[in-house]
């Protein structure tokens, strides 16, 4: 589950833990919107990274951080600018994996695993473009004719 940064201008860090349909912008804390912090165009390795490190940020550097109990966890979240999900947005993210699910095996039955892969590649392409269906298309179909006319790593040895 991606943790999705925000910083309002006052400067205040919002953190949230989104799952689909992930907002421009939250409130903060003090009453002003939080914008999302822009990413660089990666396909999949950014959500990871940001596990990895709020994983660090949750547990400590060493993984010995606890909680006493649920108001020392709230404290904590509210320190550092956490917001968990509503109930709706719980069922939406449900709702969405057993959708993704369904595609998945739907897509993986008619055109193979690599297909899938395809299918996520441009899912992702086209939600940090902002692209329509046919510029994808068209910049696949450039894509790809550029990649089958250069040269294979094994003619160039």
């Amino acid at each position: 589950m991606p943790i999705i940064n925000y910083t309002c201008r006052s400067g205040h860090k919002v953190r949230r833990i989104m799952y689909l349909d992930i907002p421009d912008q939250v409130p903060c804390h003090c009453g002003l919107d939080a914008h999302r912090k822009m990413s660089t165009f990666v396909l999949g390795s950014e959500v990871f990274f940001d596990l990895a490190r709020s994983e660090d940020d949750i547990l400590g550097k060493n993984r010995k951080r606890s909680f006493r109990d649920a108001k020392d966890k709230e404290a904590w979240e509210k320190e550092q600018g956490i917001v968990p999900c509503t109930a709706k947005e719980m069922r939406e993210s449900r709702e969405y994996a057993t959708d993704q699910i369904v595609d998945q095996e739907k897509i993986i039955a008619t055109g193979g695993v690599e297909a899938w892969y395809d299918h996520g590649d441009k899912q992702e392409i086209i939600s940090k473009t902002g692209w329509t269906d046919s510029q994808y298309n068209r910049w696949k179909e450039v894509n790809d004719e550029y990649e089958s006319s250069r040269p294979s790593d094994d003619e160039t040895e």
